[in-house]
């Protein structure tokens, strides 16, 4: 039986309608949706937790479509068919209906019901539109493709009622549930979005998956394939096609979706393109728009084009990105002529590393990563190569993707040893939860500090402030920050460890001269360019340990509010803190929004090293609720986040915050978790 997860409101909805037919109020209810979308395992769930002698259930069967009453036979229990006609069918219902005198509610269920016979579909429709007071009530699935099927009467009747409702595909938590219970037990928000995205959230899709592809191959940053059941079917239906639209089709596959279709039929070499994308819409492969330039053509669904591109073998790949790369331009035509290239081409990486450049100059730091790496897959080896790797690592960490500069640190591994290399591999253990392991890299870093010049060995002591400002080690944090700011370093780096130095003086408690040090600021903080965030934070976090909790919320309100969307890690912090001063200030239901919305962001971005401070946070307001189950989870999530990095950081950072300030939260927070 397949693993069943969520779908809360749906269940909620049907024990609803279970109470009011219960009450003699008869109820109706369509479920509608994809196939394999979820509709028979919300059925049983729900029809599991009955009295089974209260239900009676039958199913569709393609094979039985056409065979008379043999739902209802199901659905009755019947051996033969007895009745003329389905009125009389519906007839007996109501009289069997009437001889049940029980307890409960009687419970019709029809699983797949566009697959039943038409007999009983008008019988059962016949009894359902003549109750009154009866204690009954009728759940129906259907494919919403086939919604034709079932008779209008019953439709109009769940109408009327309230009654159809149309299954979407899983959410995100959905998705990790059903993750989790596969033998994905760590899959994060932001991978299993790309799941969902890639599916629809459909259940059959996900498990399918979930089966056939190990937990590296679900967390890596690469395209993800379709399910094997699903590609077999979407290829035998291409394959039923003309030429033209196969060839259409490919072409599409490593295409854009919404490309023009003009564009498309010269990367097939297709001259009848209209009539090949029409068969292709009517195969429900391909959907198609009209625009100002032409039409734009696109897959029905991404598991369409996994399906396809993964068909297309490479000798057939390397053909079609040629074409594509002398039918467009700029840096469309640059990633075709990688795809097409085939071996190292020097000139070629060349061109990519310079468009990298671009890229990140213009602050595109995610893009800049992956030209990077492209550059790099295509140069020969040696030094160049190997700064493109560690520049691709070092953009994605800036981006916040902790996942990618993971996927990348495997192969960082490959460089020869390394001041740099190591610094990178620190950061990214650092950011991924492991700070003990970040801080042995980024000493192992600072003992071949020779290779390094001013601006290196800035940044890598101001890494080393921040890590142990993590582990609590204030005095030390200072003293390495100080080190860092008498080398050079960039201006955001100079920002975020000025605020590194403040917080490490906080830590050994020198909270006033900690906001001293922070040298001057705007007095409005809406006016603090990009330059002084970091210091913007951690004045925000000092004033708040300092009791001036306006002055803290004016702070890291103009901060989170003019950063929406990014996980960098001084916005996580920033979010924690604001939250943890609206806590204090008795504004509740902001503190534990933001709480939580940061806590979704760092889990997206797989910024362990926060996420304790997060649930401490949220676990203050749930507690002061009496919500205590909600408060035990996030404090059980902050225990085994502590467990994890070795050290209670989030209660460490908890007390730094509120170093001057009432401590009852902070230190009941440090005794739980330690």
């Amino acid at each position: 039986m397949p693993t069943f997860v969520g779908r809360s409101a749906e269940l909620g909805l049907l024990r609803a309608r279970l109470d009011e037919a219960a009450a003699g109020r008869p109820r109706t209810v369509v479920l509608e949706g994809t196939a394999g979308v979820g509709k028979s395992a919300l059925v049983h769930a729900f029809s599991s937790s009955l009295d089974p002698a209260s239900v009676l259930s039958a199913s569709g069967d393609e094979a039985e479509t056409f065979l008379p009453f043999g739902a209802l036979m199901q659905l009755l229990g019947s051996r033969s068919a007895t009745w003329p006609d389905p009125f009389a069918a519906g007839r007996h219902v109501l009289e069997i209906l009437d001889q049940r005198h029980r307890d409960q509610p009687t419970v019709f269920v029809v699983d797949d019901a566009h697959l039943a016979d038409t007999q009983s579909l008008t019988a059962l429709t016949f009894a359902l539109r003549r109750l009154q007071a009866d204690r009954v009530l009728a759940l129906v699935t259907v494919r919403d493709t086939e919604i034709g099927r079932i008779p209008s009467g019953l439709l109009r009747l769940a109408e009327a009622q309230d009654g159809r409702i149309p299954l979407s595909g899983m959410g995100v938590d959905e998705v990790r549930a059903l993750a989790t219970s596969r033998g994905h037990p760590r899959l994060s928000r932001r991978n299993a979005e790309r799941l969902r995205e890639h599916t629809g959230g459909n259940a059959l899709y996900l498990r399918a998956l979930m089966d056939e592809l190990s937990p590296s191959a679900l967390r890596q940053s690469g395209p993800l394939p379709a399910p094997q059941s699903y590609a077999l079917l979407a290829l035998g239906t291409l394959g039923a096609l003309s030429d033209q639209a196969r060839r259409l089709a490919r072409a599409a596959a490593i295409m854009p979706d919404g490309t023009r279709l003009a564009v498309t039929a010269g990367v097939a070499d297709v001259a009848e393109a209209e009539g090949a994308v029409e068969e292709l819409v009517r195969a429900n492969l391909i959907t198609c728009r009209y625009a100002d330039d032409g039409l734009r053509i696109g897959f029905a669904h991404a598991l369409a084009r996994a399906a396809v591109h993964q068909d297309v073998g490479p000798r057939e790949r390397k053909d079609l990105h040629t074409r594509a790369a002398g039918l467009t331009t700029g840096e469309a035509a640059l990633l075709h002529r990688a795809a097409a290239a085939h071996g190292p081409d020097p000139g070629l990486s060349a061109e990519l590393a310079a468009r990298a450049r671009e890229l990140e100059s213009d602050g595109n730091a995610h893009r800049a990563a992956s030209m990077f790496l492209k550059a790099r897959a295509l140069g020969p080896p040696g030094p160049d190569g190997d700064a493109h790797l560690m520049d691709a690592a070092n953009l994605f960490l800036i981006a916040g993707d902790v996942t990618a500069a993971k996927d990348v640190a495997a192969r960082l591994e490959e460089l020869p040893a390394g001041a740099r290399r190591f610094y990178l591999q620190a950061k990214i253990a650092w950011l991924g939860g492991e700070p003990g392991a970040a801080e042995e890299l980024a000493t192992l870093a600072w003992s071949r500090a020779a290779e390094l010049d001013r601006t290196g060995r800035g940044t890598l002591a101001a890494i080393l402030a921040q890590l142990h400002n993590v582990r609590g080690d204030g005095q030390a944090a200072a003293d390495w920050a100080a080190r860092a700011l008498a080398e050079e370093l960039p201006a955001d780096l100079i920002d975020s460890t000025a605020a590194a130095r403040a917080m490490g003086l906080a830590l050994i408690g020198r909270s006033r001269e900690a906001l001293a040090a922070l040298g001057s600021l705007v007095a409005d903080p809406t006016k603090v360019g990009s330059d002084g965030q970091h210091r913007l934070t951690a004045r925000g976090a000092l004033r708040a340990a300092l009791d001036d909790l306006p002055g803290a919320r004016r702070d890291l309100e103009a901060f989170v509010g003019t950063t929406r969307g990014e996980v960098a890690p001084q916005r996580l912090v920033a979010m924690g803190v604001l939250a943890e001063v609206d806590f204090r200030l008795g504004d509740w239901d902001a503190s534990v929004t933001l709480a939580e919305h940061a806590i979704s962001l760092a889990e997206d971005s797989e910024q362990l090293w926060v996420l304790g401070f997060l649930h401490a946070v949220a676990m203050q307001v749930y507690g002061g609720r009496g919500a205590w189950s909600r408060a035990a989870q996030h404090l059980d999530d902050a225990r085994r986040i502590a467990g994890v990095l070795g050290d209670p950081a989030g209660a460490r950072l908890s007390l730094a915050l509120t170093s001057q300030a009432p401590q009852r939260e902070a230190l009941c927070l440090q005794r739980n978790l330690t």
